[in-house]
């Protein structure tokens, strides 16, 4: 049987799992990546502080207006925000994929724009940040070296 002969034969079975680990490293970067469809959805971040607050202050007085603002925009799927204690309010505006995130992240930035002279004096001095985020990263890993070997 074919089998019984790689169970024989174990150097031909590591030649063999060689070959096809060459094989299959020489094919990755030909994978047509490109032609797969997106399976994330487009986020938006708007990040803002607001210092020396609590968390039911900001949800107040930054979070609720910049909320009220940004649902206007066109093709937002949904929105979830999240405050902490420190002052901080983070909200995520979720697009389908098809949507241009370039053109997202405009969108939600000009109707940002028009929520910020609403704000706080420290959350306008500070600033609101408005960043494409990339929820199609599962993990990463970092290797480094202490001595730069």
């Amino acid at each position: 049987m074919f089998v019984n002969t790689f169970i024989r034969r174990p150097v031909l079975t590591t030649v063999c799992t060689l070959i096809i680990l060459l094989l299959g490293s020489i094919c990755i970067p030909i994978l047509p990546i490109s032609q797969l469809p997106d399976l994330a959805p487009v986020q938006i971040t708007v990040s803002s502080n607001n210092i020396g607050a609590d968390a039911q202050t900001t949800e107040n007085t930054v979070t609720n207006i910049i909320e009220r603002q940004i649902n206007g925009v066109k093709d937002v799927s949904y929105i979830s925000s999240n405050t902490g204690n420190d002052g901080s309010s983070n909200i995520t505006v979720s697009f389908p994929t098809n949507v241009n995130s370039d053109i997202a992240q405009v969108n939600v930035q000009n109707k940002e724009a028009l929520a910020s002279p609403q704000l706080p004096d420290t959350v306008q001095r500070t600033g609101v940040t408005v960043e494409t985020a990339s929820s199609s990263l599962l993990l990463v890993y970092g290797f480094y070296s202490e001595n730069n070997e």
